[in-house]
């Protein structure tokens, strides 16, 4: 699966760098984002799931907060 394959990849980016942002997530699916994805992200994202939705995957990811 593409969506399991995203979020093992954002393990992955925790696991070196400390953190990841939503411009991270963004890249990793093809999403254009704004400058302001840099700021926020997570520090662990063991608790995101990708669940079947109607059109293929969603990824649902933990709260998401300020990146220092």
């Amino acid at each position: 699966d593409e969506a399991d394959a995203v979020l093992q990849r954002l393990d992955e980016l925790i696991d070196m760098y400390g953190v990841v942002s939503i411009a991270d997530l963004y890249d990793l699916v093809g999403v254009q984002g704004r400058y302001t994805d840099n700021k926020y992200g997570w520090t662990n994202v063991r608790n995101a799931e990708a669940v079947r939705v109607r059109d293929g995957y969603e990824i649902r990811m933990p709260k998401v907060g300020p990146i220092d």
